[in-house]
Order: C-alpha cells, then sequence, then structure tokens
C-alpha cells in the first residue's frame, strides 16, 4: 500500500502498446490514488493479439497518537504533548485542542492548565486533500492545596519525638515535599502525612 498523497509507477510488459483505463496510453503511467484502486491495462503486441492486467493499490492513511508527559500534575504545571502518526509524510497539519477552550498547532506541543479536572485532550492532523484523522486522550489537574493545617510540637527540650501532622491531607491524595530542618524529624517518603 501507499500512503494518501503518495504516489506510485505502474509498469506493463509483453506488448508494444498498451491503454490504461486511467485513460493513458504510456507506460509506465505514475498514479496517485486517494482511496484503494483498481488500475487496468490491455498491452497489444506487434501481431495485434491483445492481453489485460489488473493491479489493485491500497491506500493507508494516518493515524495520529501523542504522548502527554506528565499526564498527571497540579494547577500551573506544564504538561508537554509528543504527536506521532503513522503516515507522517502526508501530514499538512498538525491542531492540538486541550479541553479548555485553548488550541495549538505544530507536532509537538506544551499546555498549562489554570483548573483542576479532567480534561480530553484531542489531536488532530489533516493531508493534502482536506481530510482529517484525530486521537483523544485524558489529562489530569488537582488543584493546589489551600487548607493545610501543618500542627504538633516545633520545639522539644525533653529530646522526645516531635510530631507534625497534616489534618486535611486525604483531600490532595497525601502527597507532599517535606522540607525538615536538621534535627528535628525523621523522613520517610513523600506520602507520610506525619513526621516523628
Amino acid at each position: 500500500p501507499v500512503c494518501i498523497g503518495e504516489c506510485s509507477n505502474l509498469t506493463a510488459s509483453g506488448g508494444v502498446s498498451y491503454s490504461w483505463n486511467t485513460g493513458q496510453n504510456t507506460n509506465p503511467i505514475t498514479v496517485c490514488p486517494q482511496v484503494a484502486t483498481n488500475y487496468n491495462v490491455t498491452g497489444t503486441d506487434g501481431y495485434g493479439c491483445s492481453g489485460t492486467a489488473s493491479k489493485t493499490i491500497n491506500v493507508d492513511y494516518p493515524k495520529p497518537d501523542f504522548t502527554a508527559s506528565p499526564n498527571h500534575v497540579c494547577i500551573g504545571n506544564a504538561i508537554n504533548f509528543v504527536g506521532e502518526s503513522t503516515c507522517e509524510g502526508s501530514i499538512d497539519s498538525w491542531l492540538w485542542q486541550f479541553g479548555d477552550g485553548s488550541a495549538a498547532t505544530g507536532q509537538n506541543t506544551y499546555h498549562y492548565y489554570y483548573s483542576s479536572g479532567t480534561f480530553h485532550v484531542t489531536l488532530t492532523v489533516a493531508d493534502a486533500y482536506g481530510n482529517t484523522y484525530s486521537k483523544t486522550r485524558s489529562v489530569y489537574v488537582y488543584p493546589k492545596p489551600d487548607h493545610i493545617v501543618l500542627s504538633g510540637v516545633f520545639n522539644d527540650c525533653d529530646a522526645s519525638k516531635i510530631h507534625y501532622t497534616i489534618d486535611n491531607a486525604s483531600i490532595y491524595d497525601s502527597y507532599f515535599s517535606w522540607e525538615i530542618p536538621a534535627g528535628s524529624g525523621i523522613f520517610f517518603d513523600n506520602h507520610q502525612t506525619t513526621i516523628a
């Protein structure tokens, strides 16, 4: 098969003259099908005897896809989008729709989201004939914490353990980055809500 917009040469043999169902009488001929097409040729030899042959050329179309990295972010962080497709040589344009009313062009791009939620991102490519092909994937944007409550013992004259607790961690997916002064606690991982 050929990709849409690509051409193929067809060559007949065994005759001295040829007649194609495209209306051409030359040999070989160049064809640029937009859909699967059957080509017939009738060849005539020097004795006036003729024979017919046929060839079907199938056509492939762009099948776009893309990656979003990362596809889970907090508000105000960028997501990078990288587009790809079969039959890339047949593509004339790339259009991104980010699901929040914004759009961009080009094979690769990035986007910032300023509201939280699930957004359906669509990549649409167009070929030289105006045909369009699309792929949609989802990205997820989380709100920034706006009511984190940090409580605990902040001075420890008795050298006992110091406890820090975030009271409403569950609504923010329990993912935090701690900055702990030297000697004030033991840090295990970013998912803990209490440091002792």
